[in-house]
């Protein structure tokens, strides 16, 4: 759950002046090599953004997965006791660590690292996180990266993968241009160019799970008839899965591949265990799940299973026309009637 400082118009003023007085001279003294020296250089910073992220282990928000920033420097300030929750803090890939700390202080990174808040697994944990940069320190890789993604988000796609292309010609290191220019070339049908994208994203990050699976899908279309092309996307699947064991979407992308390749009985693993991961996902999804389950039981010749699957389905989304009529369709067969397929 996510609160936008901004919005808070009693909390602005306080926060510019906690971080003048507090959070910016903390930035210079962690990172003077970057910040600079003198007091010219500490006014320089400012914040780019501010939210107050709240993990609750009983919702789905109860973690946040690796990723970067995309500011210069970070800045998260716990605003709850330790002993208010389990779990939790901010873990970094660099270091396979997480780090707990008490209410009032501070954790500052660099926005390029990749890290994540770790997951509550009981209670709630509160962090204000601050995004810093400076109007003294211009990074042209890092400021065209950010450039692409706002032109993708506003649908521009040709703009997108022009500044993604002058952002790797700038020399940025790691995954994330590769994996904007990857998206742009999905959503353009672009899916060898896609899969191309993503194996250099995953070359530079191995960690990267959404890139992972990204690779799956674009390998799944690019490889239509080619059995080596599509177990490369059957490992890019796993892959990510392993990497997010919280996220059901790879196994679910996994079980509509092994069913599309006739291999049954794994594309049924594949969905019960996405559906071990599904708990907090939304209904609709959720309702997916149980459907594609059923639809692989029914190739299994198992009608009644596929039929308690289309009934958690409406159970879950009583809104899920597909599931309604297949349950129409299980009761019939297994009543006698002709069974669809």
């Amino acid at each position: 759950v996510v609160q936008q400082v901004e919005d808070l118009a009693e909390v602005r003023p306080w926060l510019e002046e906690a971080c003048r007085d507090q959070i910016f001279p903390l930035l210079q003294a962690t990172f003077p090599e970057v910040v600079g020296e003198g007091a010219a250089a500490r006014d320089a910073l400012r914040i780019f953004d501010a939210k107050i992220l709240r993990y609750d282990a009983a919702l789905k928000e109860s973690y946040l997965g690796p990723h970067r920033d995309g500011t210069l420097l970070t800045a998260v300030t716990a605003l709850n006791p330790l002993d208010a929750y389990a779990g939790g803090g901010t873990s970094f890939e660099a270091l396979d660590e997480t780090i707990r700390y008490d209410a009032g202080h501070v954790c500052c990174h660099a926005g390029e690292i990749r890290h994540g808040g770790a997951r509550v697994t009981s209670g709630r944990r509160y962090a204000l996180v601050c995004f810093v940069d400076s109007a003294d320190v211009f990074e042209p890789a890092r400021a065209l990266a950010n450039a692409a993604d706002a032109q993708r988000l506003r649908g521009d796609l040709d703009e997108a993968l022009k500044l993604y292309d002058f952002a790797l010609e700038s020399g940025h290191s790691n995954e994330l241009a590769w994996c904007g220019k990857g998206q742009v070339a999905l959503e353009k049908g672009r899916f060898a160019e896609a899969a191309s994208c993503y194996a250099e994203a995953v070359g530079a990050t191995p960690t990267h799970a959404v890139a992972w699976t990204n690779l799956g899908v674009a390998f799944a279309r690019v490889g239509k008839g080619d059995i080596g092309v599509l177990r490369e996307a059957v490992m890019a699947f796993e892959e990510a899965a392993d990497l997010d064991q919280a996220e059901p979407a790879p196994l679910n992308n996994l079980g509509l591949l092994l069913g599309d390749l006739k291999s049954h009985e794994a594309a049924v693993d594949a969905f019960q265990r996405a559906l071990d991961r599904a708990e907090f996902v939304p209904a609709r999804e959720r309702a997916d799940l149980h459907t594609n389950l059923g639809v692989e039981l029914v190739e299994l010749d198992d009608l009644a299973g596929a039929l308690g699957e289309f009934q958690k389905a409406i159970e879950v989304d009583p809104s899920h026309q597909g599931a309604a009529a297949n349950v129409i369709a299980m009761r019939s067969a297994l009543s006698g009637g002709e069974a669809a397929s």
